[in-house]
């Protein structure tokens, strides 16, 4: 599964981030505190197939995914950093086995102001194109 295997890789990666507290595998949880970091799935590219029957799983998949960060408004730039640090992470990272799973590569693109959320938090976003599969 890609948000466990990226999101269990970025609980290790020395950000400070830990699942189910500050790092979610989901949207975030209405009843998390403001410093969070949630990644989604997003739409991604075709699968590219194999010679092989019709129903044979995929040679290469290119899944997407955004990881969002937010924080309280006077942390702003503690946020953006934080943000940054992810990009790090993950931009040209691969090939990789997570979970079990060849990640041949992922490209981070740069990092984007979204929006203030509701409760005014700034939100900083990380789209990912991954590249995995078995060969």
């Amino acid at each position: 599964m890609l948000l466990a295997d990226v999101g269990n890789y970025l609980a290790g990666a020395g950000l400070g981030l830990t699942l189910g507290t500050n790092l979610f595998q989901v949207p975030f949880p209405a009843t998390c505190q403001d410093a969070a970091v949630c990644i989604v799935e997003t739409p991604g590219e075709e699968d590219e197939f194999g010679s092989g029957p019709s129903l044979d799983p995929p040679a290469l998949e290119r899944p997407r995914l955004s990881v969002t960060v937010r924080d309280a408004p006077q942390n702003a730039l503690t946020c953006r950093t934080l943000a940054g640090a992810i990009r790090s992470k993950l931009n040209n990272l691969g090939p990789v086995t997570l979970g079990g799973v060849l990640y041949h590569h992922l490209e981070a693109k740069p990092v984007f102001y979204l929006s203030a959320d509701q409760n005014e938090r700034p939100r900083w976003v990380i789209n990912v194109a991954v590249m995995k599969g078995d060969g």
